[in-house]
């Protein structure tokens, strides 16, 4: 086992090692406890873990650990209260709209061959499939297929398999085009409230 002066040293420097140490001691518990315990998704997990490592890389300067315990009790913390804070605001979201799949959609359709309720429903519903699709237009193919693929419950396994993507990268793709798919439809509808 490395020195703890050693692995602060890494990852006080943003050496690659310093994270690897950091997510094989650490990344599969972490993941275990918000699939598991918290019952959320698995790139929920992975970004929340992604998040603490951050948020210790960021931290680590300000803090003297004094032992490995002492620096494991501080990922804890700090990843608990991650899972707190992303359980506390979906569950607020899903307090305040209501939320219908696309499937959910689709078999109404299918099955009824029913129109919306009312002409509000239907608007709303269109504009938000016009944003999404200006949205994903913005997107790169690959970023496109990453982000459909793992809508439809594709593995990461399955897509590094499909795209030829090497599955160490895929992850963090699939965040970064999350996160760029957001952010490009908050942008657009501002800028449509203006």
């Amino acid at each position: 086992m490395k020195e703890l002066k050693n692995i602060i040293g890494l990852i006080e420097s943003g050496h690659k090692e310093g994270f690897e140490w950091l997510f094989e001691q650490y990344g599969q518990k972490f993941f275990g406890i918000a699939v598991d315990k918290w019952s959320f998704s698995e790139d929920e997990a992975y970004d929340m873990i992604y998040k603490t490592f951050n948020a210790l890389n960021k931290n680590v300067g300000r803090y003297e650990f004094e032992s490995f315990k002492h620096l494991e009790n501080f990922l804890f913390k700090v990843f608990l209260n991650n899972l707190r804070e992303l359980y506390r605001s979906k569950t607020n979201f899903e307090e305040k709209i209501f939320i219908r799949s696309f499937s959910d959609l689709e078999e109404d359709i299918v099955e009824n061959f029913s129109q919306p309720e009312s002409e509000e429903e239907a608007f709303t519903i269109n504009e938000l499939l016009e944003q999404l699709l200006v949205a994903l237009d913005k997107l790169s193919v690959e970023e496109k297929d990453l982000l459909l693929l793992r809508a439809q419950n594709f593995s990461y396994q399955e897509i590094t398999n499909y795209l030829g993507i090497k599955s160490d990268n895929l992850k963090v793709k699939h965040l970064r085009a999350k996160n760029k798919l957001f952010k490009i439809i908050t942008d657009n509808s501002e800028k449509s409230n203006i």
